[in-house]
C-alpha cells in the first residue's frame, strides 16, 4: 500500500511536471509564432512599399530606352543632312569657280551667298549633332545606373520573399508540432 501511494504521488507529480513542461513549451511556441508573424508582416509591408517603386523605375527605364532610340534616329537624320549639305557646298564651290571663269560675277556672288548659307546650316547641324551625342551619352549613363538600381532592388525583393517563405515554413512547422503535442496528450 505504501508503495502504491508513493507510485500514485510520483505519477501525479510526473503528470504535473509534464503538464508544466508542455504549457511552457506551448507558451514559447506561441511567443515565437507571434514574433514570426510580426516579422512576416514587416517584410510584407516592405514588399508592398518597394514593389510599386520597382515598377516605376522599370517604366522610367523604358522611357529612357525610347529616348535613346529617338536620339539615334535624330543623329542618323542629321548625318544624312550633313552629307547633303557637304555635297551642296561642293556643288556651290564648283559653280562659283565656273562663274568666275566665265566672268559672271553676279552669279558668283549669288553662289557665294548660297554657299555661306549652306555653311551656316552645316554649322548648326554640327552643333546639334554634338548636343545629341552628349544627350546620348548621358542617357546611356542614366540607363546603366538605373539598371544597377533595378537589379539591386530585384535582388533585395527576392531575399525578402525568401525570408517570408522561411517564416511561413517555420509557422507551418509550429502548427505541425502543435498537432504532435495533442497526439501525445491523448
Amino acid at each position: 500500500m505504501l508503495f502504491g501511494g508513493f507510485y500514485y504521488i510520483y505519477r501525479n507529480n510526473q503528470s504535473e511536471i509534464v503538464s508544466c513542461l508542455v504549457s511552457e513549451k506551448t507558451k514559447r511556441r506561441v511567443e515565437k509564432e507571434a514574433l514570426l508573424k510580426k516579422e512576416s508582416e514587416k517584410k510584407q509591408a516592405e514588399l508592398d512599399v518597394w514593389t510599386p517603386v520597382l515598377s516605376s523605375l522599370k517604366e522610367v527605364k523604358s522611357g529612357l530606352e525610347k529616348q535613346k532610340l529617338e536620339i539615334k534616329s535624330q543623329l542618323e537624320t542629321i548625318k544624312k543632312e550633313r552629307e547633303k549639305n557637304k555635297e551642296k557646298v561642293k556643288e556651290m564651290e564648283k559653280k562659283i569657280s565656273d562663274s568666275r571663269r566665265e566672268n559672271a560675277t553676279d552669279r558668283a556672288e549669288g553662289y557665294v551667298r548660297e554657299k555661306e548659307s549652306l555653311l551656316d546650316a552645316l554649322g548648326k547641324l554640327e552643333k546639334r549633332n554634338e548636343e545629341l551625342d552628349e544627350q546620348e551619352l548621358n542617357t546611356e549613363g542614366l540607363l546603366l545606373k538605373l539598371e544597377r538600381v533595378i537589379n539591386k532592388m530585384i535582388e533585395t525583393l527576392k531575399i525578402k520573399e525568401n525570408e517570408m517563405m522561411l517564416i511561413d515554413l517555420q509557422l507551418g512547422q509550429g502548427e505541425s508540432e502543435d498537432d504532435i503535442v495533442h497526439l501525445h496528450r491523448e
